[in-house]
C-alpha cells in the first residue's frame, strides 16, 4: 500500500493537476532525503519547478545526467539531433554500434555505463530518421546515412564538437556511442561548462571529451580544429524573442533566457553557426543543427545565404516534422 507521505504527495499534485502526477510522485520520494524534503519538493513543483531540477538529473539517451538550475534541462526532443549524428557517423566510418544495457549510471559512480541503445530513453522519442529533401540542393540520397558514396573505415580518431553544449549530454552521448571519438564541446554560460565538466568526469569521458567557454567558436581559439572536424552538432536558441515575451514565459520562465531566446526570428544563432562552422569542418565533414518547428522554410533560406556547404537536408521527427539539419561541408 502506498505510504501516507506518497498519499500527501500524489493528492497535492493532483490537485494542482500536474501531468503524470503518480510518477512523479514516485520520483520525487526515491529521490528526496525524508518526508519532509519530500514535501518541500512537492510544493515548489506546484510553483512550476521542473521536476529536473528538483531531482537534480535527467535521462538523455538512456544515460543520466546531472542538471542544475540556470542550464538548460536536456529534452527528448533533442534525441533526434543526437540519434541522427550517431548514425551518420557510424555509417560513414564503418563504426560498430554500441550495445548493451540501457541504462545510465547512478550519482557518484565513476564509471560508465554498460552500454547504449539508441531506441531512445523510455521518456524520450524513439524518432526514426525521415527526411524531407530540398531538391534544389545537391543531395545523392534521401537518407542521412548514405552520401551516396561508400562508406569509409577509417582507423584515425573522430573529431567532433558540441556547439551550445549545456550540462553536456549532446558532447557525451556521442563520446560513449562512438568508442574512440573526441569531442570538443563549447558553451557561452559559466554555469553550462561547470555542470558539463562535472558530467564528464562523472561518466568517465576526461580523455575523451573537452569543455571550452566562449562565443561560439571562439571558444576554440588557439586549440587548432581548424578544417579537422568531422562533423559538428548543435541545439542552439530558437524561440523568437517575442514568444518569450508573450505567450512561452511561463513554459520557461524557470531555465535561463539565453537558451531559448533565438533572436527576432529565432534563427540568430543558426546564421552564426552555418557561417562560422564551415572553417572548422574538414572536407565532407557534417553540421547537424536543431531547430523549432515550423522553422524548416526559413532554414532552407539560410543555407541558401552561404555557399559553404554542398549538401542539405531536413530529418523529420516522429510527427514528420523537419526538426534537423545536415548539412555537409564542400
Amino acid at each position: 500500500m502506498p505510504s501516507d507521505s506518497h498519499t500527501r504527495i500524489l493528492n497535492l499534485l493532483m490537485s494542482a493537476a500536474v501531468p503524470n502526477a503518480e510518477r512523479e510522485s514516485d520520483l520525487i520520494l526515491q529521490s528526496a532525503r525524508d518526508d519532509l524534503h519530500a514535501m518541500e519538493m512537492a510544493t515548489d513543483r506546484l510553483k512550476g519547478i521542473p521536476l529536473a531540477y528538483l531531482l537534480e538529473r535527467q535521462n538523455f539517451l538512456g544515460i543520466e545526467f546531472l542538471v542544475d538550475r540556470g542550464v538548460l534541462i536536456p529534452r527528448p526532443e533533442t534525441e533526434l539531433l543526437a540519434r541522427t549524428a550517431i548514425q551518420y557517423l557510424q555509417t560513414q566510418h564503418s563504426l560498430p554500434s554500441v550495445e548493451g544495457k540501457k541504462e545510465g549510471i547512478s550519482p557518484g559512480q565513476g564509471n560508465r555505463p554498460a552500454g547504449l541503445f539508441l531506441s531512445g530513453s523510455p521518456e524520450g522519442p524513439a524518432a526514426s530518421l525521415r527526411i524531407s529533401r530540398d531538391k534544389t540542393m545537391k543531395s545523392n540520397s534521401a537518407n542521412p546515412e548514405s552520401r551516396g558514396d561508400e562508406a569509409v573505415r577509417s582507423d584515425r580518431q573522430l573529431r567532433l564538437v558540441d556547439m551550445c553544449s549545456g550540462a553536456g549530454n549532446l558532447a557525451c552521448a556521442l563520446a560513449l556511442n562512438l568508442p574512440g571519438a573526441h569531442v570538443w564541446a563549447a558553451d557561452i554560460a559559466q554555469n553550462s561548462v561547470s555542470l558539463a565538466r562535472r558530467n564528464v568526469a562523472r561518466l568517465g569521458l576526461d580523455g575523451q571529451v573537452e569543455v571550452f567557454q566562449g562565443d561560439y567558436f571562439t571558444a576554440f581559439d588557439g586549440v587548432g580544429l581548424e578544417s579537422t572536424i568531422d562533423a559538428i552538432v548543435c541545439n542552439p536558441p530558437y524561440i523568437p524573442t517575442i514568444k518569450l515575451d508573450e505567450e512561452r514565459l511561463e513554459l520557461y520562465r524557470h531555465e535561463p533566457r539565453e537558451a531559448f531566446d533565438g533572436g527576432p526570428y529565432g534563427l540568430s544563432a543558426h546564421l552564426q553557426v552555418l557561417r562560422q562552422a564551415a572553417a572548422f569542418l574538414r572536407p565532407g565533414g557534417a553540421l547537424f543543427c536543431e531547430f523549432g518547428i515550423k522553422q524548416g522554410p526559413q532554414i532552407r533560406g539560410l543555407f541558401k545565404l552561404t555557399r559553404s556547404y554542398e549538401r542539405f537536408e531536413l530529418i523529420n521527427d516522429e510527427q514528420g516534422e523537419p526538426r534537423v539539419f545536415l548539412a555537409v561541408n564542400r
